[in-house]
C-alpha cells in the first residue's frame, strides 16, 4: 500500500477510500450511499476537497458492500502510480497476515489534519465463509465511541502483501472490535459493471489477480505483479506487457485447454527456438484459466526446496505453475513434481514447462526418481511452430504491431514528443516489406517497432544493412544516452555504461545486492566510487524496471538482449567484459554465461565470428568454463563453440590431466553433441596415462577405463578401427589386472568385451565376435548374481550384443531368440521401477532383437508386436532426448517397416520408412560420423519396399541415392560396408531389369556377385544366401540379353547356395522357391522340358507347405509358379 493512494470519501456517509487508477477510487458501497451520485474526496494530511462522480455501486450492508468513485474534479493532480493487483486466497489454512490503512474517526482530533490508522492482522479462510473475509487484529482493539470506533475506517482496502484482497465494510458484532469484515476482492471482480469500470480505466491488466498464499514463490517478472512503466522501446516487446494482442494458436490452444482439465498432476514441455511465442502463449493460457477461477503461478527460480513448494499442496483450487527456461531449472522442476504428486489429489494440478531445447536435461530430470519418472513419461512434448505461416499473416501481424506500438510509446514520456499515430499512419502506408518464413513472431513485431522508430526519429532506414535485433538496439541506445546524460554518467562514457548492462545479462543480476556485485567486477567501474556505482546502479534499474519493487528486469526481450552481449564479444578495439567476467565466475555464473553467449553465437547476424570468440574465451579459461560447457551442450541451440573449445583443449599439453579426466568423466555416454571431443579428451587422456608409465594398479584401472569408454565414443561415430584397437587393448589390461590378482577387475572386463564383440560385429568377424559376447554375459551372469542392483543394465547389453553375434553369424535362430528374451524379461522389471531412459532403451534394443528372430522364423504378428512396443519406447526417449535417442527412433522405424511389409500392411511400412529417413537424413546432416550409413541403410530399405510393390520408377531414386552413400562408406572403410555395399548393387540391378534397363544393370549385377562371393567364403554360414540372390538376378540379367547358357549356370549355382540354408526360415525358402522358379523357365526355353518340371515341382511343393504355415503370404507367389507349370503343359 502507497500513501499517496489514500483517499477519504464523503457521500452519504464519511469513510476511506483506495486510488486503483489516477481518477479511480476504491470505497466502500455504504459510505457513498446506493441513491447517491456525486461524492467528494479529500487526501489526508492535504489541503483540498475535490469533486467526483460514483461510477458503480454495490449493496450497502450486502456481500458486494463497495463501490468505486471516479475524481472528476479539474484541480485533482493524480499521483504517479501502477495498476493494482487483486488477491484471492486459495487456501484454507488460517493466520494469512494482512494490514489496512484508512481514517477511522477514532484517529481524528478536531482543528488537525485528517490521520490515519494502519491496522494489521491476519486472515482465516474459514472465518465467515462464503460471506466475507474477517481481519483478526493484532494490535488492541480501540476504545468504543457511540457504536464504534472504526467508523470511518469503511472502504479502506485491505493487502495481503502486495495484493489488494478485499475492502473493509464492518465492524463484526460479538468481537470487541478487535476484527473488522471486509468484501473480497474476488466477489468484485465478479461483478460485469465493477469490471467494466476498472477497465475503462486501468484496461485489462487492471483486472489481473494472483493467489494471495503464493506471493512468495512468484517470479519476479510474473505478469500478474503490477506492471511497472516501460522504460525504453524494446520492453514494449516483451511478452508479459502483451501490448499486441494474442492471435492465432487456436488448436494448441484448444489441446492445453483439454489437457488442464484432466484429473490429477501433469505436465506439458513446450520447446522452440527464441522469438517464437512459448512465453507469451503461456500467459494467454494463464489469463484464460485466472479467468476461470484457476490459480496461475510463474514460479521464482529461487524457490528451490520442496519446503517452500508445500504450500502448493493446499491449494483448493484448479492450479497451473509455469516454468520459463525450464532446460536450467532441472533441479526445481524435479522437487516441484515430487512435491505435487506426494501432497495432491484429483483436482488438476498442472505444470507448463517453457524451454528453447529438449535435451539431455529433460532425461536428467526423469531420472531424478521414480515418481518424477513417472510425470516426464506421462508429459506431452510439443515443439512449437512458427506462428505467421505466410505472407499475409505476417503482415497482419506487423500492421497491429505497428498500431498496438503506437498506442503505447507515448507513455515513454520521449522528449522529442514524437506524434506517433502520425508515425503509423506513414508506415502502414509505406508497402509491406515480408522477411520470410523463418522470421518469428518476435521478428515481425521487431521489424513493425524498427520501421515505426526509424519514421518517428526521421532516422535513416537501416533495411537490409543491420539485423532487426540492431535495428532495435541502435533506437535503445537513444534512450541510454539521453537517460545516461539526464543522470550525470556522461563521463563514464557510452562504451563502460554497455559493458555494465552486458554484465547484468550474463549474470543474471536482479537484485540490488546482485547488480552491486556485478557493477563492482566491470573494470572500468571497479575503481569508481561506490556513489558512481550506486548512480549506475540507478540508473539500470531506471530503464529496466521490474514488475516488483526493487527487482531489475534487465534488457528485454531475450533475443536483444543476447544480441548485446553478442555485439559485446565482437568488439575489437577493446577486451571483452564477457572474458574479464569469466576470470572472476563461480560454477553457477558460469552455466548463465555460457548458455546466455551460446545462445547469442546462434544469431546469424553474429555467425560465425561470435561463436569464434566465444570458444577463445572457453579455451582461455577452462577451468571453470569447460565443466559447464560439458553440461550446457546438449541444451543449447547451437553448441558448435562450446564443442570447438573442447576439442582445443583436448589437444593442449598445457591442460592438466585432472581437468582432461573430470571433463570426460561429466560428458554423457549417449550423447551426439559431445561424442567427437568426448574422442578427443579420451585420445589425449590415454597418451597421457601412457606416458606416466605408472605400474600401480590405479594406474593401470583408470587407463583401461578411458579406453573402453574411447572405444564406445569410437563406434558411435563409426570409427571402427580405432575402436576395435581401444577395446582390445582396455580387454588386454583388465585380464592382466585380474591374472596378477591386483584388483577385481572383472566388470571392467565384462564391459570392455562386450564393447569390443560389438565392434567386431560391425566388422562382420563373428568368429572372433561371439566368444567375446558370450564370455561378456558368462561374467555379468556371476556379478549379477551378487550384486543385481549394480550390473543389471550392463548384463542386458551384454546379452543384446550376444544376441546380433549369434544370427549374424548364423549360430542359431532359437539360441538368439532364448538370449533375448532373457534380456527383455530381466530389464522389464527395472523398467517398471524405475522408467529410467537407460533401462528403457535396453528394453527396446530387446524387444527389437526378439523381433527380428520371429520375422526371420515368419511369426509376423509376434515380430509386429515387438517391434510396435520398441517403437513406442524409442518414440518416446526420442521426444524428450533427441539427442541421444533420435537414431534408435530411426531404426526401430526401419525395423518396423520390415515386419510391416512381411504382414502385408505396405502401406504402413512405406509411411514407417519413410519416417525414418527423415531423421536420419537429419542426423547426418548433423553428425555425419555414425550416422550416414544408417541414412545409406534406410533408404535401401525404401528401395525395398517399392520394389515389393513392383514401382520399379519409386524405387530408383533412393536405391541410386543409397548406393552413392554406401561406395562413399566403403572406400573409408571396406570392411564394414562391402557387405550393404553388394545388396545395393544387388537391388539397383534389380530395379534396372525392371525398368527394361537390363545391359546397364550388368555391371551392377557382377559386382554385387564378386562381392558377396568373396563374403561367403569368409561366412560359409549367412553370406551363400545373399550371393545366391545375386546369382538370381545375374542369371535374369543374362537372359534378357540373350545369354541364356549362362542365365542357366548362374541360376543353377543359386539353387544350390540356396538349398543348402533353406531349411533356416519360411524367407530362405521362399527363395529356394523363387530360383526353382526362374531355374525351370530357363530349362524350359533350352529345351530341357523334363529338368524344368522337376525344378518347378520342388516349388510348388515348398510354396504349398508355406502357405500351410502362413495362409495368405504366399498365394501370389504359388499363382505364378502354377502358370510357369501350366506352360509345360501346352
Amino acid at each position: 500500500m502507497r500513501w499517496e493512494q489514500l483517499v477519504g470519501v464523503t457521500g452519504s456517509g464519511t469513510g476511506s477510500g483506495y486510488l486503483i487508477a489516477p481518477r479511480l477510487v476504491l470505497t466502500s458501497a455504504h459510505v457513498v450511499g446506493e441513491d447517491t451520485t456525486e461524492v467528494t474526496v479529500i487526501r489526508p494530511g492535504r489541503c483540498g476537497v475535490y469533486s467526483a462522480k460514483v461510477a458503480w455501486c454495490g449493496h450497502a450492508g450486502g456481500i458486494d458492500d463497495a463501490a468505486l468513485v471516479e475524481v472528476d474534479d479539474p484541480a485533482w493532480m493524480p499521483p504517479q502510480m501502477r495498476p493494482v493487483v487483486w488477491g484471492r486466497i486459495v487456501t484454507q489454512q488460517p493466520g494469512i497476515k494482512c494490514r489496512t490503512w484508512g481514517l477511522p474517526d477514532f484517529a481524528q482530533c478536531e482543528g488537525t489534519a485528517t490521520d490515519t490508522e494502519q491496522p494489521t492482522g491476519t486472515l482465516n479462510p474459514g472465518d465467515s465463509y462464503g460471506r466475507q473475509h474477517i481481519i483478526h487484529l493484532i494490535e488492541h482493539p480501540p476504545t468504543a465511541l457511540g457504536e464504534s470506533p472504526w467508523k470511518g475506517i469503511s472502504g479502506a482496502a485491505v493487502y495481503c502483501e502486495s495484493l489488494l484482497t478485499g475492502v473493509v465494510a464492518t465492524d463484526p458484532a460479538h468481537r470487541d472490535h478487535a476484527a473488522l469484515g471486509i468484501v473480497p476482492a474476488y466477489v468484485l471482480l465478479a461483478q460485469p459493471g465493477f469490471r467494466e469500470v476498472v477497465e475503462q480505466h486501468c484496461g485489462t491488466v487492471g483486472l489481473q489477480w494472483a493467489p494471495v498464499e503464493l506471493q512468495e514463490l512468484a517470479d519476479h517478472q510474473s505478469p500478474t505483479r503490477a506492471a511497472t512503466t516501460p522504460g525504453t522501446p524494446a520492453t514494449l516487446l516483451t511478452a508479459r506487457r502483451a501490448v499486441v494482442e494474442f492471435r492465432g494458436r487456436d488448436h494448441l490452444l484448444n489441446e492445453l485447454r483439454d489437457w488442464v482439465d484432466e484429473p490429477g498432476v501433469g505436465a506439458w514441455l513446450i520447446h522452440g527456438a527464441g522469438g517464437q511465442g512459448k512465453t507469451r502463449l503461456a500467459h494467454h493460457l494463464g489469463t484464460q484459466l485466472a479467468a476461470r477461477r484457476w490459480s496461475v503461478l510463474w514460479l521464482d527460480p529461487a524457490i528451490v526446496t520442496a519446503e517452500q513448494l508445500r504450500v502448493l499442496g493446499q491449494v483448493v483450487t484448479p492450479l497451473l505453475v509455469i516454468i520459463d527456461y525450464a532446460e536450467a531449472r532441472v533441479p526445481q522442476t524435479g522437487t516441484l513434481f515430487a512435491e505435487l504428486v506426494t501432497h495432491v489429489g484429483d483436482r488438476p494440478v498442472k505444470v507448463l514447462l517453457l524451454a528453447r531445447t529438449v535435451g539431455e536435461w529433460w532425461t536428467q530430470l526423469g531420472a531424478a526418481s521414480d515418481t518424477v519418472g513417472d510425470v516426464t513419461a506421462r508429459a506431452r512434448v510439443t515443439a512449437l511452430p512458427p506462428l505467421n505461416d505466410g505472407p499475409e499473416a505476417r503482415e497482419a501481424t506487423y500492421r497491429d504491431t505497428v498500431r498496438a506500438m503506437a498506442a503505447t510509446l507515448p507513455v515513454l514520456g520521449d522528449p522529442t514528443t514524437v506524434q506517433w499515430e502520425e508515425a503509423a499512419h506513414r508506415v502502414l502506408t509505406q508497402p509491406y516489406r515480408d522477411l520470410g518464413d523463418n522470421t518469428t513472431v518476435l521478428g515481425v513485431q521487431m521489424n513493425a517497432l524498427a520501421d515505426l522508430l526509424d519514421i518517428g526519429h526521421d532516422s535513416p532506414t537501416s533495411i537490409g544493412r543491420q539485423s532487426l535485433e540492431d535495428r532495435v538496439l541502435e533506437h535503445e541506445h537513444r534512450y541510454w544516452t539521453a537517460t545516461a546524460t539526464r543522470d550525470g554518467l556522461d563521463s563514464l562514457g557510452m562504451t563502460t555504461l554497455k559493458d555494465a548492462l552486458v554484465a547484468t545479462i550474463v549474470l543474471a543480476a536482479t537484485t540490488s545486492k546482485e547488480l552491486e556485485k556485478a557493477l563492482a567486477r566491470i573494470p572500468d567501474l571497479a575503481d569508481q566510487p561506490r556513489l558512481t556505482r550506486t548512480k549506475v546502479q540507478t540508473w539500470l534499474m531506471s530503464l529496466y524496471p521490474g514488475d516488483t519493487h526493487g527487482i531489475y528486469a534487465g534488457p528485454t526481450p531475450d533475443r536483444l538482449a543476447e544480441q548485446l552481449v553478442g555485439r559485446s564479444m565482437l568488439d575489437l578495439t577493446r577486451d571483452s567484459v564477457v572474458e574479464s567476467l569469466a576470470a572472476i565466475i563461480d560454477e553457477v555464473e558460469a552455466e548463465h554465461l555460457l548458455t546466455v553467449c551460446t545462445r547469442a553465437t546462434a544469431h546469424p547476424s553474429l555467425m560465425p565470428a561470435a561463436g569464434e570468440s566465444l570458444t577463445e574465451i572457453c579455451v582461455n579459461h577452462p577451468d571453470m568454463l569447460l565443466p559447464a560447457a560439458v553440461r550446457i551442450a546438449p541444451q543449447v541451440e547451437n553448441p558448435a563453440p562450446l564443442i570447438a573449445a573442447l576439442d582445443r583443449v583436448g589437444v593442449d599439453s598445457r591442460v592438466g590431466i585432472d581437468l582432461l579426466d573430470k571433463l570426460l568423466e561429466a560428458i554423457p555416454p549417449d550423447t551426439q553433441v559431445l561424442a567427437a571431443p568426448a574422442i578427443t579428451i579420451g585420445n589425449e587422456l590415454i597418451v597421457r596415462l601412457k606416458d606416466l608409465a605408472g605400474t600401480a594398479a590405479a594406474d593401470r584401472v583408470k587407463l583401461a577405463t578411458v579406453l573402453a569408454k574411447t572405444a564406445q565414443w569410437q563406434r558411435r561415430k563409426d570409427y571402427l578401427g580405432d575402436a576395435l584397437a581401444s577395446a582390445t587393448e582396455a580387454v588386454a589390461i583388465n585380464r592382466e589386472l585380474n591374472g596378477a590378482q591386483q584388483v577385481d577387475q572383472m566388470a571392467g572386463l565384462a564391459k570392455a568385451l562386450t564393447t569390443q564383440a560389438a565392434v567386431l560385429g560391425d566388422l562382420r568377424r563373428y568368429d572372433q565376435s561371439l566368444p567375446a559376447a558370450s564370455e561378456a554375459v558368462e561374467i555379468f551372469r556371476g556379478l549379477f548374481g551378487r550384486d543385481p542392483e549394480t550390473h543389471l543394465i550392463d548384463f542386458v547389453a551384454a546379452l543384446y550384443v550376444l544376441t546380433r553375434q549369434m544370427r549374424e553369424s548364423g549360430l542359431g535362430a532359437a539360441a538368439a531368440l532364448d538370449t533375448a528374451t532373457e534380456g527383455i524379461v530381466m530389464v522389464r522389471s527395472l523398467v517398471e521401477e524405475q522408467r529410467s531412459s537407460t533401462a528403457r532403451s535396453r528394453l527396446a534394443a530387446c524387444l527389437i532383437a526378439v523381433g527380428v528372430e520371429h520375422y526371420a522364423a515368419g511369426r509376423h504378428t509376434n515380430a509386429l508386436e515387438a517391434g510396435a512396443e520398441a517403437l513406442d519406447i524409442y518414440r518416446e526417449l526420442a521426444e524428450s532426448r533427441p539427442d541421444a535417442y533420435a537414431g534408435e527412433h530411426a531404426m526401430a522405424l526401419n525395423n518396423m517397416s520390415i515386419f510391416l511389409s512381411a504382414a502385408g500392411r505396405h502401406g504402413d511400412a512405406i509411411q514407417s520408412i519413410e519416417e525414418s529417413i527423415e531423421i536420419h537424413r537429419d542426423l547426418a546432416t548433423k553428425y555425419p560420423d555414425g550416422n550416414l550409413n544408417y541414412l545409406g541403410s534406410s533408404l535401401q530399405t525404401l528401395a525395398v519396399r517399392y520394389i515389393e510393390q513392383n514401382e520399379f520408377d519409386k524405387a530408383y531414386g533412393p536405391a541410386c541415392e543409397s548406393l552413392n552413400i554406401l561406395r562413399q562408406l566403403a572406400e573409408v572403410n571396406l570392411e564394414a560396408y562391402e557387405p550393404l555395399l553388394g545388396s545395393c548393387l544387388h537391388n539397383f540391378a534389380y530395379i534396372l531389369i525392371e525398368l527394361g534397363r537390363a545391359p546397364e544393370a550388368r555391371e551392377s549385377a557382377v559386382q554385387a556377385v564378386d562381392i558377396h562371393r568373396r563374403l561367403s567364403r569368409q561366412n560359409p554360414i549367412n553370406d551363400p544366401e545373399a550371393l545366391a540372390a545375386c546369382l538370381n538376378t545375374l542369371g535374369r540379367i543374362q537372359e534378357r540379353t540373350g545369354q541364356l547358357s549362362l542365365a542357366l549356370g548362374s541360376v543353377t549355382e543359386a539353387v544350390e547356395l540356396q538349398r543348402s540354408v533353406a531349411e533356416d526360415s519360411q524367407s530362405s525358402r521362399s527363395n529356394l522357391a523363387a530360383f526353382l522358379t526362374n531355374l525351370a523357365r530357363y530349362r524350359g526355353k533350352a529345351g530341357d522340358r523334363s529338368a524344368g518340371l522337376d525344378a518347378i515341382a520342388e516349388a510348388l511343393t515348398i510354396y504349398e507347405g508355406l502357405i500351410i504355415e502362413s495362409p495368405g503370404t504366399y498365394d501370389a507367389l504359388l499363382d505364378q509358379a502354377r502358370r510357369v507349370r501350366d506352360k509345360f503343359d501346352l
